[in-house]
């Protein structure tokens, strides 16, 4: 069964001001939801970000403008609110901030909700 995906206005916003700076996050996000919306996702994708009160996963996205792998590349927070449907939460640069705390994420969902 596909996975519905979601983003927030402030995922956007995150998403939006990235690409001024870094033009291939959009690219990268596109291609992460395509992956997410695919029929052949064995499984959820990133690490699971545990103390949030939530189902939240982390990836890692290579970060091509700026010519980095993984490593520094872009960190991309999911919600899994059922198996088939998730939220796309928040979205940093490796660069410019080291990712988000629990109570952050945690808070992020509990406004979504």
């Amino acid at each position: 069964m596909p996975t519905r995906v979601r983003t927030t206005e402030d995922f956007d916003k995150q998403v939006a001001r990235l690409a001024r700076k870094f033009p291939a996050v959009l690219d990268e996000v596109a291609d992460f939801i395509a992956r997410l919306q695919s029929d052949d996702v064995a499984q959820l994708p990133g690490r699971r970000i545990r103390r949030t009160g939530f189902t939240v996963y982390k990836e890692r996205l290579p970060n091509r403008s700026a010519r980095r792998g993984k490593r520094g590349g872009f960190r991309i927070y999911n919600w899994v609110r059922r198996r088939d449907y998730l939220v796309l939460v928040a979205i940093c640069s490796k660069t410019e901030h080291e990712g988000f705390i629990e109570s952050e994420l945690g808070r992020m969902i509990t406004d979504i909700e």
